[in-house]
């Protein structure tokens, strides 16, 4: 059975209709995934933060959650600087790392945990049995609700 640790608050994002939160997530993921600009990333890591905040959750259960995640976030900063073409701006044996390969690989955490912060902060609160009936609502294909919930069970 899923864990559904988070869906027992009182937050007011727990108190949001599913289908908002659904809608929401989908609409604020797509323009974070498709925003370039380090500021904007900023931005949308900040308030991906404090949507995390306002839901009062245990900081040893998320970091847990996000320690795994990150692993994987590590892998690229140990190979995008050094592979990336730009300007040069140290270099370790004969790999030289590129300060543009630094920025990408910054763009790539930031916009990768406000996602994942988003998510868990949106679609965490509600049970997924709510969020499966939201998806119905809102028109998403029965074939794919019938899948969701055939995995949840």
């Amino acid at each position: 059975m899923l864990e559904e640790k988070l869906a027992a608050g009182s937050s007011w994002i727990h108190k949001l209709d599913p289908r908002a939160k659904l809608v929401v997530g989908l609409f604020f993921s797509f323009l974070i995934a498709l925003s370039n600009e380090l500021k904007t990333l900023s931005l949308f890591f900040a308030l991906a933060v404090i949507l995390i905040i306002s839901i009062k959750i245990d900081f040893k259960y998320l970091l847990k959650r996000l320690l795994l995640f990150n692993l994987f976030i590590c892998l690229i900063w140990i190979f995008i600087p050094f592979t990336f073409p730009g300007k040069e701006i140290l270099t370790v044996w004969q790999f030289s790392v590129s300060r543009e390969g630094l920025f990408y690989a910054l763009k790539i955490t930031l916009r990768s945990n406000s996602i994942i912060l988003l998510v868990i902060s949106l679609l965490s609160t509600s049970p997924v049995l709510d969020l499966i009936h939201a998806m119905s609502r809102l028109r998403i294909p029965p074939k794919l609700i019938y899948l969701l919930f055939f995995v949840y069970r």
